[in-house]
């Protein structure tokens, strides 16, 4: 076979890959996080905030006190930002170790957002902003950085 049948096969293989991640993850992942975000939503008590759900999996806590009122996100982890690094870890051929780096983020960065939900729930705005700042900011960014982290990585081996 020429290099370019089996550049054409490699592509093919990842495309398909792919698909039946997408797969996995709309069929399988998704119905898993409603089903946490349900849990979660009976087992906090509330106190001194209010709730409403935003969507199947998370929960939107609103701070009062006065005048002064904000919005703070809870979601389960695996979400779109990791749909979207795992795609890219697929596409990038990665190694099985960045794949559980990816999930230790998520899971690492969502049982901190969790334990901060606990006490923020009754009203604690310092644990609401730390939850808020981890579900939406840092896991993001630790999600998307990672297939940016492989690629530089790759460029630096492939230079050596």
């Amino acid at each position: 076979m020429s290099y370019l049948k089996l550049n054409q096969l490699n592509v093919l293989k990842r495309i398909l890959l792919i698909i039946l991640f997408v797969g996995f993850y709309f069929i399988g992942l998704r119905p898993i996080r409603a089903n946490v975000a349900d849990l979660i939503k009976s087992k906090i008590e509330v106190s001194g905030v209010d709730q409403f759900q935003q969507s199947s999996v998370g929960i939107t806590t609103v701070y009062s006190d006065g005048d002064f009122s904000k919005k703070f996100v809870f979601k389960v982890p695996f979400g779109m930002f990791f749909l979207f690094s795992s795609v890219c870890l697929i596409w990038l051929q990665a190694r099985w170790k960045d794949f559980g780096i990816l999930i230790l983020i998520q899971i690492g960065f969502w049982i901190i957002a969790f334990l901060s939900f606990i006490p923020g729930s009754n009203g604690n705005l310092f644990f609401l902003e730390i939850m808020d700042f981890l579900t939406r900011y840092l896991t993001p960014l630790g999600s998307l950085g990672l297939p940016i982290y492989i690629m530089y990585r790759r460029k630096i081996e492939d230079a050596e």
